[in-house]
């Protein structure tokens, strides 16, 4: 039995530890391999892939096959978010093929994605340098001096991207540039070039906050009330709309609004809460204090529960003082 033991200890050990000799396939069998496993990459199941790839990438090919075979690994490992042998496999693609603009991108991605930056930054330049695709150079060089807050130099790369292609992810990140430099102007029209590629609801949500900072409230009503249109369920739209009726002004849409969503959201202590506010500010107390006592009694965040008591305090307070 102790023989049969140690038989076994010695296979694993020589099976698992020692290198073993790559398995030889015939000329056949490569092919059929690498046709399966361009379908398994084709069809998004890169594990699947990825095993094929490694079984290919130890036979003998001709160069530009095999740096095929290593990009498409690259790839797979990219994928399954394997990202120091990407790093590994595109950095070989690169020994092959220098002057091969994509390996320089392939590599520049990954590097944007682990946060090393200045290689990132170093390989995007060289994907410019060979002529290659330049609007991926500039949108991830534009991408990466935003993270660092460097919004002169990405607003610089990013300009350089839409003059190549029109697209609204650029165009929104640009508009975050000049919105965190407080060009709040700037920064809605530019909004509005990516609303007219591709709107969104979260587009015309920050499209009415940008407004809202420049005290434009019938344009912040206006995005708000588009963006309620299309999402008719989203509550927070509409308390967005409250609070730019309120800040314009216009306390009466204010509060009818608040009556419909009252009748929708019976159970929505935030409602009350500001209807018990408003009601308050507009001088109207006794109304107040009811809003806030239903606050106060549906509240499930502690923090809007202790809000919602201290100020009930208040209303109590001024109305025994009235008294």
């Amino acid at each position: 039995m102790k023989k049969i033991f140690f038989i076994l200890l010695l296979f694993f050990i020589a099976k698992n530890i020692y290198p073993q000799t790559p398995v030889k396939l015939s000329k056949k069998q490569k092919i059929e391999h690498k046709e399966v496993a361009d379908i398994y990459f084709s069809s998004g199941a890169f594990s699947d892939a990825l095993d094929k790839y490694n079984i290919l990438v130890k036979q003998k090919w001709p160069e530009k096959t095999y740096i095929e075979i290593l990009t498409k690994k690259g790839l797979c490992h990219e994928n399954l978010k394997q990202y120091d042998r990407a790093i590994e496999s595109f950095q070989e693609c690169i020994g092959l093929e220098p002057k091969n603009w994509k390996h320089h991108l392939n590599i520049a991605r990954i590097y944007e994605k682990t946060s090393l930056n200045s290689q990132a930054v170093l390989e995007y330049k060289k994907v410019i340098e060979l002529n290659g695709d330049k609007f991926s150079a500039y949108s991830g060089l534009g991408r990466i001096y935003q993270s660092l807050w460097l919004n002169s130099q990405a607003i610089e790369y990013y300009k350089k991207a839409l003059i190549i292609n029109s697209s609204a992810s650029i165009y929104r990140n640009l508009s975050k540039c000049y919105e965190i430099t407080r060009d709040w102007a700037l920064a809605s029209e530019i909004l509005k070039q990516a609303i007219s590629l591709e709107p969104t609801t979260e587009d015309y949500v920050h499209l009415a906050l940008l407004y809202s900072y420049q005290n434009k409230f019938d344009d912040t009503i206006e995005y708000l009330r588009i963006a309620g249109d299309r999402n008719p369920e989203r509550l927070d739209i509409k308390l967005h709309l409250v609070g730019a009726y309120f800040k314009k002004g216009d306390y009466e849409s204010a509060k009818n609004l608040l009556r419909v969503l009252k009748e929708t959201n019976p159970n929505d202590s935030l409602v009350y809460f500001l209807s018990g506010f408003i009601h308050y500010f507009t001088g109207d107390i006794n109304s107040s204090k009811e809003e806030i006592s239903k606050s106060c009694q549906l509240a499930k965040s502690p923090m809007l529960k202790e809000y919602s008591e201290n100020f009930l305090a208040t209303i109590e307070e001024k109305l025994t003082v009235k008294e």
